[in-house]
Order: C-alpha cells, then sequence, then structure tokens
C-alpha cells in the first residue's frame, strides 16, 4: 500500500495565541511519526515543504488552485449607497484580526451608515452586536461556501494575517477566491501575499498595524 499525507498547515508549529494550539500541540509527536513513515507528503506551499523537509525527503508541492465549475467567476456590480466591505474565514482566524478591529471600529465611527462590514465564518467578539457589522455563520460545504461569497456582491474584502512560522507557510487562497469573484482585496504583508499580490494593481499590500488598515481601507 503506497501512502500519501496531504498537508494545507504547518501543524507542529501554531502559534500560542492560535485556538486549536493545544490540540496541535499534544498531537505534533504523532504528526511528527506520520511524517516519517508515509510514502509521499504533498503540501501546497514551498515554505511548508521547506519545514517538514526535515521528517521526510518525498514531499510534492501541490498548489491550491480554483475550480471553475464551482467559482463561476460573474463579476459584481458595485453599489455606491453604502460600501460593503467582506471578510471569509474560519472561526480560527480571529487571533489574526487584533490589528484590524481598532481599524474596523475607527472606520464605523468616521462613515456612519456609509459602510458595513461582513464577516463569514469569523467574527472577533469585540466587534459582536456593533452597528455596521453583519454576520453569517460558517458553512459546511466548500461549494455553499463559494455560492455564499458570490452572492453578497462585495466592494472589496480583506485578509488579515498575523506576522509568524505558521501563517508565513499558508497558501493565497484567499487571494485566488476573491480574485475570481471580482472582489478586489487588502492583504496583509505577510508570506503568502507578498508572493501573489502586484500592491496596487492585484490588490492592496498593508503593514498589519491599526494604521496600516485604516489607511488601506480609506485608500
Amino acid at each position: 500500500v503506497f501512502t500519501v499525507f496531504d498537508l494545507d498547515d504547518l501543524l507542529i508549529n501554531l502559534p500560542a495565541e492560535h485556538p486549536l494550539f493545544g490540540h496541535y500541540e499534544k498531537n505534533k509527536i504523532a504528526v511528527i511519526d506520520i511524517l516519517r513513515t508515509v510514502d509521499l507528503v504533498t503540501v501546497s506551499t514551498r515554505q511548508l515543504q521547506d519545514s517538514y523537509q526535515r521528517y521526510n525527503a518525498q514531499i510534492n508541492v501541490l498548489p491550491n488552485l480554483i475550480d471553475p465549475v464551482i467559482w463561476r467567476q460573474v463579476f459584481p456590480t458595485v453599489s455606491n449607497k453604502i460600501i460593503k466591505i467582506g471578510y471569509a474565514g474560519t472561526p480560527f482566524h480571529v487571533y489574526d484580526f487584533r490589528n484590524v478591529i481598532p481599524a474596523v471600529k475607527y472606520i464605523l465611527k468616521q462613515y456612519v451608515e456609509k459602510v458595513e462590514f461582513v464577516f463569514i465564518g469569523c467574527l472577533p467578539d469585540e466587534l459582536k452586536g456593533m452597528p455596521g457589522i453583519t454576520y453569517h455563520k460558517v458553512v459546511n460545504s466548500y461549494r455553499e461556501y463559494a455560492e455564499l461569497l458570490q452572492h453578497y456582491n462585495f466592494d472589496f474584502m480583506l485578509a488579515p494575517l498575523e506576522d509568524n512560522a505558521f501563517n508565513r507557510c499558508k497558501s493565497n487562497i484567499k487571494f485566488l477566491e476573491y480574485s475570481i469573484c471580482g472582489y478586489p482585496g487588502i492583504y496583509s504583508a505577510v508570506g503568502p501575499y507578498l508572493e501573489s499580490v502586484v500592491d496596487n494593481r492585484t490588490g492592496i499590500l498593508t503593514a498589519n498595524t491599526p494604521q496600516g488598515w485604516i489607511t488601506a481601507i480609506e485608500k
């Protein structure tokens, strides 16, 4: 039997503030054991390949791609009434928002009734119940997620990432998803986006600071 272990995250080095840190820290040895015993490891980024190379020499990079059947590439019709700003991700990304929360609060205060933030799947506690904030719970099906993202007709979207080893190994999947929907994106100038986004042409790269996010959103 030929065994393949497919990985899309750096499961052996989660930041301590990540919601799943305790789970994967407890199971780190098991993950390493699997890495060492399988015939082939497949990962989504070169950074993951480099990080896991010490445990298995047979590692192939299979970059994430977009399925045009699921993502219909129906580009949005922008409305000038209320600027709709979106984010989509699992609840495990909440710690990536600590530098964005002050920016969101500032924008909502500065542009009352002119801006709406829509969070799909992940909403920091500090923003819950605030006027101008809409939340849609996470969906279980990737096809449903694609339909939901295309349904909202966003003016632009956010993709914050803390700068750490775990995030530097992530793929550029949000850039691919946002872009095929026709949504401009603001991305933290971190790992996967530094290699994918041409600043001010295919997206905006921002310093991952409250002021950086304020400046990028206002721009």
